[in-house]
């Protein structure tokens, strides 16, 4: 799997809601204690760093709804 953990939990017989959490999230501060910018001379290369994770996460996105997509419908149960 691309993602670290994936969810799927079913409202009902035809809504279904997915949670994916991935390897590319970005959890850090943006400032120090005292409030100051940690980045105050670095935002080109900050903007650059959270702007590469969005594009390996949107990559990755794009997989899983195409393999999503090309999944074969599930034959009805015999079951009521």
């Amino acid at each position: 799997s691309v993602f670290k953990n994936v969810g799927l939990q079913g409202l009902d017989s035809s809504k279904l809601i997915v949670a994916i959490w991935g390897d590319e999230g970005l959890d850090m501060p943006l400032t120090g204690p005292e409030g100051v910018p940690l980045f105050a001379s670095d935002h080109s290369w900050l903007k650059s760093l959270v702007n590469s994770r969005h594009q390996r996460n949107w990559a990755k996105i794009d997989r899983f709804t195409t393999a999503i997509r090309q999944m074969e419908e599930p034959v009805p149960s015999a079951e009521p």
